[in-house]
């Protein structure tokens, strides 16, 4: 037979009972439509936190201060009870750094960079409307990006000072859209110790969505940073503090520069450690729902080789006449598998029809019902590998399941058969 009379005989076949066939194809509907569903879930969210992420810094940066924070949730241990600690106030616990400390910093295992940052006092900015603001300025971080509403991320080989605004900050600054501002120059203030304010002029490349972490204020380059803490501190040569509250170390083996951070008794925070716990529970979270998916279409599978079967049962005659009149073993069993691929196939192709539109159309509107406010959240994100493998994954293992009813309809025996059904 050929492959077009085998496939035209099998689809025949499948649907010789209609309502077997559709609970069939019905039961692996859900399971392949959980996975479908559960899988854009889970890379909507993963994609929302990456971007989190990206706000922070890049990867490979590490934070570092003078001792750990003193938050409850932080705590993992007790602390040995030192009297010269309890007797002095909880401030005495944290220390800033100084430059003896960058230089330890520079000498760790992975350490490429070491970034001192000084306490800078950002007064006000103002753009075209003349209306000053109070200026929180997020600081310089090494290959900082972030998701953009307008324009472009930092260029950090530039010699030019650059800085991205927050969406927020356009329209009172005196700009149109996020779009006008791009190309634009706006005024930014510093205040010196004597408490005299400086002001630096600034080019706007890009304009922030608004994130959860790590966001939600004004950032530049590194020439920029040069020229506020020149407004800050002075120009001269001795002019730059001697106490710095952080730093920012860029190492190339995260993992052991923050052991050996820790081990030199500075906290070290990582991009990991920020968002680590919050991508643990998603990945549990949605891990767990898998596992419900794949158990669905397991119990999907037999119902499926019951269905064949049950067919086989109903067909003996008609399979014995057929191999008495020539038909092989392996095209008998080939028959009564592509079966079982094409219940799969139509069954896994609508799920993930189906989980894909209603995805698309009960994303936004679940955000909207559930009243959250999280500029650049994709609810469900689907991509055309993450499908693909869900339709061909399901249909093999409806394919692998029909091999039983396949092998037993392949080895009967022509006379037996048509005897057996009378």
């Amino acid at each position: 037979m050929t492959a077009r009379e085998l496939t035209t005989q099998a689809l025949r076949n499948a649907f010789r009972r209609p309502g077997r066939a559709l609970l069939s194809i019905l039961a692996i509907m859900i399971g392949a439509f959980t996975l479908t569903v559960t899988g854009g879930l889970g890379a909507g969210i993963t994609g929302y936190i990456a971007d989190q992420v990206e706000a922070l810094g890049s990867r490979d940066i590490i934070l570092v201060t003078g001792a750990p924070p003193l938050t409850a949730l932080d705590r993992k241990s007790l602390e040995p009870y030192d009297e010269a600690t309890a007797a002095a106030s909880p401030s005495a616990e944290s220390r800033a750094l100084s430059n003896r400390d960058a230089q330890v910093l520079e000498g760790l295992p992975g350490v490429t960079r070491v970034i001192m940052s000084p306490e800078l006092n950002p007064q006000y900015f103002k753009g075209p409307s003349g209306d000053r603001f109070r200026f929180t300025y997020g600081g310089f971080v090494p290959d900082k990006t972030t998701r953009l509403v307008a324009g472009r991320q930092l260029d950090y080989a530039s010699e030019e000072p650059e800085i991205v605004l927050p969406e927020h900050a356009t329209a009172p600054l005196g700009f149109p859209s996020p779009e006008a501002a791009l190309g634009r120059s706006i005024t930014t203030s510093f205040a010196d110790a004597d408490h005299r304010v400086h002001e630096l002029t600034v080019t706007v490349v890009g304009i922030q969505l608004r994130s959860l972490i790590g966001g939600n204020q004004p950032y530049a380059n590194e020439p920029y940073e040069r020229l506020a803490e020149r407004a800050t501190f002075g120009g001269g040569p001795n002019a730059m503090p001697e106490w710095f509250p952080m730093a920012t170390v860029v190492s190339s083996d995260v993992a052991a520069s923050a052991a050996a951070i820790r081990a030199a008794g500075l906290a070290a925070t990582t991009t990991s450690d920020t968002m680590g716990d919050i991508e643990s529970v998603t990945s549990g979270v949605l891990l767990t729902v898998n596992v419900l998916a794949v158990i669905a279409i397991v119990a999907a599978l037999f119902g499926v080789v019951n269905t064949l079967l049950m067919s086989v049962q109903e067909r003996t005659r008609l399979i014995g006449l057929h191999r008495a009149l020539g038909m092989s073993r392996a095209a008998v069993f080939a028959s009564v598998s592509l079966e079982a691929t094409l219940l799969g196939l139509i069954g896994s192709a609508l799920a993930v029809a189906l989980g894909v539109s209603g995805g698309i159309w009960a994303g936004p509107a679940l955000i909207e019902a559930a009243g959250l406010d999280l500029p650049g959240l994709e609810l469900f994100v689907f991509t055309p590998a993450q499908l693909l493998t869900i339709v061909l994954g399901t249909t093999a293992a409806a394919t692998v399941a029909a091999f039983v009813p396949a092998l037993r309809a392949s080895r009967l025996q022509p006379v037996e058969a048509l005897r057996a059904s009378g």
